[in-house]
């Protein structure tokens, strides 16, 4: 079972074919959003699979929720047979590039120090890796004061296990709004770094 969502947006290579390309004995299923495509207010999705599969979640979904968007349906489609649907996700994916592009150089030049980070090929979201003394709990509380929030790796890990790594999202920020965000990353970390060698160092104090 594979699913749709962000992968969309692949920037240096061609997009991977998902394993339901290749499956020939009708056992994967594909979902698909086009709220990133689109917009998440729209909540469409989609859903690829064996068609005895297929025709058994519609009645379930008649069931369960009889309020279908038929005439969004409708329009989405003459959008994907046109093939404008096709152009208008050219249009943001180099938007969306761009954007990419300009966190690297943000993230290198504010916390190539203090943090590392692989260029992310598709998605649209960086994974910001940590010094492995950082606590994470206070570097969340100084995060909140300068009024940044972030997805922690925490939030990834089994069990809730403390990963010293954020996900920080690009798409919905314009040029200034990511320089503001950073910055203010750049602060809260620098405070987390700064408080961890004031306790380290305080007993030579007395």
């Amino acid at each position: 079972m594979t699913s749709s969502k962000e992968h969309e947006f692949y920037f240096d290579e061609t997009l991977p074919f998902p394993i339901a390309s290749i499956d020939n004995a009708g056992r994967a299923i594909y979902l698909g959003s086009l709220s990133h495509v689109l917009a998440p207010a729209l909540q469409l999705a989609y859903l690829i699979g064996e068609k005895s599969f297929i025709e058994r979640c519609v009645t379930e979904k008649t069931l369960i929720d009889c309020q279908n968007k038929i005439s969004l349906e409708f329009v989405v489609s003459e959008l994907m047979e046109s093939g404008e649907m096709q152009r208008h996700r050219r249009r943001i994916s180099r938007v969306f590039a761009e954007r990419r592009e300009y966190m690297q150089n943000l993230l290198r030049d504010e916390l190539g120090q203090q943090a590392d980070f692989d260029l992310p090929k598709g998605g649209l979201a960086f994974w910001l890796r940590l010094p492995q003394t950082i606590d994470m709990e206070k570097f969340r509380k100084q995060a909140e004061k300068e009024n940044v929030r972030f997805s922690s790796g925490s939030h990834y890990a089994e069990q809730g296990k403390e990963v010293p790594a954020i996900r920080l999202g690009f798409a919905n920020l314009n040029k200034k709004e990511l320089a503001t965000g950073v910055k203010r990353i750049k602060r809260a970390l620098m405070a987390s770094l700064m408080s961890m060698m004031f306790v380290f160092y305080e007993p030579s104090l007395h």
